[in-house]
Formats: structure tokens, sequence, C-alpha cells
């Protein structure tokens, strides 16, 4: 467990260096259902980038959203300039 929360210390860091500050405070603040879609973004960059640990962080922001997180993610259907 201190190895994980090591290396995901590690990836938050590294994250939030890449992110601009509106997605350092969506990361840092508690989720809110307008936001969503910005959250899908943040997720498929992590993914994109191999911050794996970072994606499952963020499902966890918004796990209270997740039914919409995933209808969101899922209108993407290959339609990536949306993440722009």
């Amino acid at each position: 467990m201190k190895n994980y929360i090591k290396e995901y210390e590690s990836e938050l860091i590294q994250f939030l260096f890449l992110c601009g500050m509106r997605d350092k405070t969506l990361l840092l603040l508690p989720s809110k259902k307008a936001d969503i879609s910005e959250y899908v973004r943040l997720a498929c960059l992590s993914l994109v980038f191999g911050y794996k640990k970072m994606f499952f962080k963020i499902i966890a922001i918004t796990e209270k959203y997740i039914n919409d997180f995933v209808k969101e993610l899922d209108s993407l259907n290959g339609n990536y300039n949306k993440l722009d």
C-alpha cells in the first residue's frame, strides 16, 4: 500500500504540473455534475500519458456521478475533437 501511495503521489505531482489552473482546481476540489465533461477530458489525458493511478483517482472523484461520466465517455465514440 505504501508503494502505491508513493507512486500515486509521484503521478499526481507530474500530472498537476502538466495541467492548467482550472484542471488543478477540478482535481483538488469536490466534483460537480456540471464538470463531468472536463473530468472525462482529464481521464482520457491521464490514460494517454500513462497516468493510470490518476485515472482511477478521477473515477473516484466522480463516483457519485459515475453514470453521467460513463455516458459522457461513451459519447466520445471516437470523436476526440470533443476533448479539445
